[in-house]
C-alpha cells in the first residue's frame, strides 16, 4: 500500500465505520478477510502496541473501510482482494506486536458472528446459547460452555469457570469494541450458568 493510500485509509478510519464495514460485509469478504480485519483491530486496541504499528493497523484498516479502493468490493470473488493484500502487509509488518490472544479474540468473534447469523435464519435470537440447553444432555451443554472435555470434576469445573470469567470479565474487554463486549457479555451469562448448574449437581 502506497503513502498516499495509507494516508487515505487514516483519514477514512474509525470504530464506527469498522463496525459498520465488517457487519455489511462479512459473508462477501469471507471468513480469512475479516478474521485478518479483526486482529488487526485488537492489535490496535492493545495498550502495549507502539504508536507506529498502531499508525500501520488504522492505514490498512482504513483501507479496508473505503468504498472505492482499487477493486470494487461488490466484485463477487475478487472485490475484497486488494484488501486481503493489504491486511497481510500490516500483519506482517507489525507481526512481532500480534499475540497469540488478539487472533483467538478475532476467531471468537468471528465465530460468535457466524453463530448468530445462523440462528437469525432459522428464528433464533440471534446470540449464542440464547435458547438455552437443548432436552437432552445438559451436562454435555454446560460442559462444552466450559471447554471442560468430557473432565466434569469439581476442580476442573472451577478452575476453567475461574479462567473464563476472568477473560471475559467486563474489565478486560471495556476497549475492545461494543461487537466484542456485546459478545463477551453473552458468554459470560452461559458462562455462570454452566458453573451454576454443575455446582448444583455436584
Amino acid at each position: 500500500m502506497g503513502r498516499g493510500a495509507q494516508d487515505e485509509g487514516r483519514a477514512a478510519y474509525d470504530d464506527r465505520r469498522f463496525w459498520a464495514k465488517v457487519r455489511a460485509f462479512a459473508v462477501a469478504a469471507g471468513r480469512t478477510v475479516i478474521e485478518k480485519a479483526l486482529t488487526l483491530y485488537f492489535c490496535l486496541k492493545d495498550p502495549n502496541t507502539p504508536g507506529w504499528a498502531k499508525a500501520v493497523i488504522v492505514g490498512a484498516l482504513g483501507y479496508f473501510i473505503l468504498p472505492a479502493d482499487a477493486i470494487c468490493d461488490l466484485i463477487p470473488g475478487l472485490g475484497f482482494t486488494d484488501d486481503l493484500g493489504v491486511l497481510l502487509t500490516a500483519l506482517a509488518t507489525i507481526a512481532t506486536y500480534v499475540k497469540p490472544g488478539h487472533r483467538v479474540r478475532a476467531r471468537e468473534l468471528m465465530e460468535w458472528e457466524c453463530t448468530g447469523r445462523n440462528e437469525a435464519r432459522a428464528g433464533g435470537q440471534g446470540a449464542p446459547y440464547a435458547g438455552g440447553p437443548p432436552p437432552g444432555d445438559r451436562e454435555a451443554y454446560y460442559g462444552a460452555i466450559l471447554d471442560l472435555d468430557g473432565d466434569f470434576s469439581p476442580a476442573r469445573v472451577r478452575d476453567q469457570y475461574r479462567d473464563l470469567a476472568k477473560k471475559y470479565h467486563p474489565d478486560r474487554v471495556h476497549h475492545l469494541g461494543v461487537e466484542f463486549q456485546e459478545m463477551a457479555e453473552q458468554k459470560l451469562k452461559a458462562i455462570n450458568e454452566a458453573y451454576a448448574y454443575f455446582r448444583n449437581v455436584r
